[in-house]
């Protein structure tokens, strides 16, 4: 069965890569979530998905060159109070840092796709940190780590030659089959819009990709229907109902 996991948390309806975001994702029963690590001037894990703040807290400039408990103080930014469920408890929200986040899943023990944000900047040893951070806080967790950064996941390899990898790819790439065995990868991590690029073969199949990102009920249908191993929606609770009413109608 197709999985759902929760686009940084439950990202169309909540502030994104929040712990709120988070809990309301489990609370629509996610089999995942997906979210972000970047690491800051005094080289702690924060979640959060820009290079900056600007987008979605209240401040200005890269996350990399801030200390954590400068993060700390930021408050979201007003954007979020045009979203349907906007409450005034919303502006307590602060970003997380990692070991925060894990706490959560580990209680929820849901699965958990660790996106390192490393096509930007240059963070050396955080494929360690966040690995070591994993195997401290959530060491019973399904964890699958992505990156569009093919080095980014040679060196997770490196650092636990048991770890789940996923390749980010967000246009044609040939024979992306021979990516899967050279690099050792577990999943191809796709945007939605390529999968009819992507040719079937013996060495690949529907089961090898997770796609993002699936919002529309058509599209969420179509992959549903064709069975890939998991979709990744900023709308968790539509997916989840979907797929609900297709095992439905199948049985």
């Amino acid at each position: 069965m197709t999985k759902v996991f929760g686009h940084r948390g439950s990202k169309g309806y909540f502030p994104e890569n929040t712990l709120l975001s988070f809990h309301e994702a489990i609370r629509a029963g996610v089999d995942g979530i997906e979210l972000d690590v970047h690491l800051t001037k005094d080289r702690q894990l924060v979640v959060i998905h820009d290079a900056t703040v600007d987008r979605t807290f209240d401040g200005s400039g890269y996350v990399k060159d801030f200390n954590l408990v400068d993060l700390k103080r930021l408050k979201l930014n007003q954007s979020f109070k045009s979203f349907t469920h906007y409450q005034s408890t919303w502006d307590l929200e602060r970003i997380p840092t990692l070991e925060e986040a894990l706490e959560i899943f580990a209680l929820a023990k849901i699965d958990l796709n660790i996106e390192l944000k490393t096509t930007q900047f240059d963070y050396p040893g955080i494929e360690e940190m966040v690995i070591s951070c994993v195997k401290q806080y959530a060491p019973s967790l399904n964890v699958i780590y992505s990156s569009f950064h093919l080095p980014t996941l040679a060196r997770l390899r490196a650092c636990d030659p048991n770890c789940n990898i996923g390749f980010l790819v967000e246009q044609p790439i040939p024979l992306l089959q021979d990516y899967l065995k050279q690099f050792q990868l577990n999943k191809i991590h796709l945007d939605k819009s390529l999968i009819k690029h992507i040719k079937m073969t013996s060495d690949i199949s529907m089961q090898d990709i997770k796609v993002w990102t699936v919002n529309k009920t058509s599209e969420l249908i179509y992959f549903l229907n064709k069975e890939v191993d998991t979709i990744i929606t900023d709308f968790p609770d539509r997916a989840l109902q979907i797929r609900h009413e297709l095992k439905a109608n199948s049985s």
